[in-house]
């Protein structure tokens, strides 16, 4: 999805200069238990060193590079990252509310060049480590924001997504996300995987990589509630070089004293405003339906079938609110019937509301259960009648239609008993036509999961 905010409105525009500046300079000796505040690094490059308990706090890195560094418990606080490289690093790292724009970390180099000198007093334990598991894992992003970021070939194994916004996020060439966690995001979650072959992995993946669910999803930008939209429509009307801009637009199409009348300008810019919220809704259920399908191919490959249909599950039900028509209502049916083919039970609850509001519909327009006795109720008029029925002849019937019910859904049929009247003759026609579809479909489905 493309922004829609300017870069000073991504990372914010600093009114006090940073007290310190580095431009062009080069940083190869180990760091240990420092703090960095407010300085600025612009086109500085870090070369095989060996970064451990520092912190960077409220720092700008513009146009920087990093090749063979290990960063080792290093904290980056409301820090920015512009149009950085991180080449063959080692992140254990913790950045909060940070901001990254045209970043890409890769790791595809080994770590030869570090040398004993490279290290501190812990040295032994940080190269095994890297002989262990081939780089430093429990990476923490929180509270962030990601423009145009790409991770190739590193590892994020345990590594924490808490409230980020993910814009054109690409994880690439068997990326390690085994126990990544992906929570709570805002504003957007767009995030790819890039497979150069439909074989090859882009990202490791296992059980335990979370991302987040159906219901945190739709929360993103706070569109999914009446309260997101009268907010949005409320900053959108408040913006009033948006409201002239429209206003000249539409200068040509009626005369120029009508454009000015108070209440015109007013209906118009409602009328835009709510245009806007419906393509913005549109195009973030578009782009997340996108990351869900990716996600869903991508668990796939790596051959957990039941992560896959969870999340491909997810995938539709963001494409069903973009729909429209004959579209939406088949994925309406589709999805009360068996989830995408993905939830069994939704077929099995279908079917037992069918056949109970059937079993309602037989009671109040007749069942004949023997020659000498047919049931038939009608809706009570006054309390009076509530209180005089008898509730053991009436369960009994009931029990009796719901028999019938069931039979007439089954296609059992033994032809003790049958309707009488148009409307329990449809009733238990549409039964019988739907029955054997919904049976099948829910057979089908559990089958499917049965066999993953």
């Amino acid at each position: 999805m493309e922004s829609n905010k300017s870069i000073e409105e991504i990372f914010g525009d600093r009114s006090e200069p940073y007290s310190t500046i580095y431009s062009d300079k080069t940083f190869s000796k180990p760091t240990l238990r420092q703090t960095f505040n407010n300085i600025r690094y612009s086109k500085c490059s870090y070369k095989d060193m060996f970064i451990q308990h520092v912190k960077y706090i409220d720092c700008k890195f513009e146009y920087c590079s990093f090749d063979k560094v290990i960063f080792k418990n290093v904290s980056f606080k409301n820090c920015i990252f512009y149009v950085c490289d991180f080449d063959s690093v080692l992140l254990n790292c913790e950045f909060l509310s940070s901001n990254f724009f045209e970043i890409k970390v890769t790791n595809d180099y080994p770590f030869s060049g570090l040398g004993p000198d490279n290290f501190d007093e812990d040295s032994n334990i940080i190269k095994q480590e890297i002989e262990k598991r081939g780089d430093i894992k429990n990476l923490k992003i929180i509270d962030s924001e990601m423009l145009a970021v790409e991770f190739n070939n590193i590892n994020l194994r345990d590594s924490l997504f808490e409230r980020v916004s993910f814009q054109m996020v690409c994880f690439k060439n068997k990326t390690r996300l085994t126990n990544a966690k992906f929570i709570k995001p805002y504003d957007y979650f767009d995030i790819s995987f890039d497979n150069s072959e439909f074989t090859t992995l882009s990202a490791v993946l296992n059980e335990f990589t979370v991302f987040p669910s159906l219901k945190q999803i739709k929360k993103v930008k706070n569109l999914s509630n009446i309260i997101g939209y009268v907010k949005y429509i409320k900053e959108f009307l408040s913006d009033k070089n948006l409201s002239d801009f429209m206003r000249e637009q539409e200068r040509y199409k009626t005369p120029r004293w009508f454009n000015e009348l108070y209440i015109v300008k007013k209906i118009r810019n409602l009328k835009i405003a709510i245009n806007s919220l419906n393509e913005e809704r549109i195009s973030d259920y578009k782009s997340n339906a996108g990351t869900y399908f990716s996600i869903a191919n991508q668990f796939k490959l790596n051959g957990l079938e039941s992560e896959y249909g969870e999340h491909y599950f997810i995938a539709k039900k963001l494409r069903h609110k973009i729909l429209k028509g004959f579209k939406k209502f088949s994925s309406f049916l589709a999805s009360i019937s068996c989830g995408y083919g993905e939830k069994w039970w939704n077929g099995l609850i279908t079917s037992l509301i069918l056949i109970v509001s059937s079993s309602i519909v037989y009671m109040l327009d007749g069942l004949k259960v023997s020659e000498i006795y047919t049931i038939e109720y009608h809706l009570p008029k006054s309390i009076g009648q509530i209180l005089e029925t008898d509730w053991g002849v009436f369960i009994s019937d009931f029990w009796d239609c719901l028999y019938f019910s069931m039979m007439t859904f089954t296609t059992v049929g033994y032809g003790n008993m049958e309707a009488v009247g148009i409307g329990s003759e449809l009733v238990s026609f549409a039964q019988m036509f739907i029955g054997v579809i919904l049976i099948a479909i829910t057979t089908g489905s559990l089958l499917r999961r049965l066999f993953r």
